[in-house]
């Protein structure tokens, strides 16, 4: 008897289960490949190309393409502005959850964007990604807390989001938990820490931050009265708009202040540019 003789039945059980894991090997990579595509052309900002791939059979369920098909339809980047097919898909991908959508979620029943306006379920969607530690979610539900939107209005628990936030770097929460320091809501008053946040938030570019800081510098609270300093950072919150730092150089240039000479010259043309601001405020608010 040979003993060395392979039986046939058993190499074509053998070739068969290997063509059968390769098949289902090559369906994951084809997967991947339409997600990956998608989310390359979407990171370089060839929207339509990414929707090519993000509608395909093997992509459309992942829950990052969902959630880049909502900003897609909300942004009308690569596809017709629609809210609803927005919410259609941050909804899928928040189901799934992820974090981003749930936040974005928040953000249109706050805003009332392809929903009615809702600012109790506004905050029950932040609630969800705050739990998970999204910067951006604590942040905005600490100040639906600190205003009282959607939920009762609790200082408390608005400092306890904003110095959440904050250990994560998130900028907005560094100038809200500042305000809140300034002014003892919900906690203890304290000027200095309040100019420690400005004076952080506002080196990473936050524009209300560098006005806040400018108005410490210019009064003197919890730092020497720096009047030069006070000019730094009004100015660099006004090369971003906003709109009281531009008023504050005018009147500042126009009165004029010990080694600050007055110049009318560049007071008036701060409160041009203030004027030019707020025309221009008004006139994309009637939009």
């Amino acid at each position: 008897m040979n003993r060395n003789r392979k039986n046939p039945t058993l190499i074509t059980s053998t070739f068969q289960i290997i063509v059968f894991f390769l098949f289902l090997l090559a369906g994951g990579l084809t997967h991947a490949n339409d997600v990956s595509k998608g989310l390359y052309y979407y990171d370089n900002n060839q929207y339509k190309t990414a929707y090519h791939y993000f509608t395909r059979p093997s992509a459309i369920n992942n829950a990052q393409v969902q959630r880049n098909l909502g900003w897609m339809y909300s942004t009308g980047s690569g596809v017709k502005k629609d809210y609803v097919k927005a919410m259609e898909w941050f909804s899928k991908s928040a189901a799934q959850g992820n974090t981003s959508a749930q936040f974005v979620i928040g953000t249109l029943y706050e805003n009332g964007e392809g929903v009615k306006q809702d600012y109790q379920k506004a905050a029950e969607w932040y609630q969800r990604a705050a739990l998970k530690e999204y910067s951006k979610a604590q942040n905005n539900l600490g100040l639906f807390y600190e205003k009282g939107l959607g939920v009762q209005q609790d200082y408390f628990k608005a400092r306890e989001y904003y110095q959440k936030a904050v250990k994560q770097g998130n900028v907005g929460a560094m100038v809200n938990l500042g305000n809140l320091y300034g002014q003892g809501l919900g906690g203890e008053k304290s000027e200095l820490k309040a100019f420690g946040l400005f004076k952080k938030a506002a080196e990473k570019g936050d524009s209300a931050a560098q006005y806040n800081l400018a108005e410490y510098y210019r009064a003197g609270l919890s730092t020497p009265r720096d009047l030069d300093k006070a000019i730094h950072w009004y100015e660099k919150s006004a090369a971003q708009g906003t709109i009281k730092a531009m008023d504050k150089l005018a009147r500042i240039y126009r009165v004029g202040y010990k080694h600050i000479s007055a110049n009318q010259a560049l007071s008036d043309q701060w409160a041009e540019k203030a004027e030019l601001a707020r025309q221009k405020e008004q006139t994309d608010t009637q939009k």
